[in-house]
């Protein structure tokens, strides 16, 4: 009996991309317009065959236009301004934090379906 193995694959993303990644794997980007406005600058055309999902966009995306991209200076600053805004984001104090800054290390996270889901997931 013959197993059969499945494999995924999808392109390398160089280097001086991989905020790209970063801002992917985050939901942050299904309600951040700046975020989400770096996948559709990335490839358009693509973006809208994947559903608006940029996991499946990274996956499915041209090494070509990933290389390309890698060189645009524009597409790169805007890509940057993106991953250091998510960045300040997870850095910064929750309302929590600020309204009771005496509290010490109390972590409290609230989960509610509507904000965290997108119609491509």
């Amino acid at each position: 009996m013959r197993k059969i193995h499945a494999f995924s694959i999808h392109p390398k993303i160089p280097e001086r991309l991989s905020g790209l990644q970063e801002l992917a794997f985050n939901l942050r980007w299904s309600w951040d317009s700046q975020a989400l406005a770096v996948f559709q600058r990335l490839d358009a055309d693509m973006f809208e065959r994947c559903g608006h999902n940029p996991v499946l966009l990274l996956r499915r995306i041209s090494r070509e236009k990933l290389d390309e991209v890698a060189e645009n200076t524009a597409f790169l600053s805007v890509m940057d301004e993106a991953v250091e805004d998510l960045h300040r984001y997870l850095e910064a104090p929750g309302w929590y934090q600020q309204s009771f800054p005496d509290s010490g290390n109390v972590r409290i996270a609230y989960f509610c379906m509507e904000y965290g889901l997108t119609a491509c997931l």
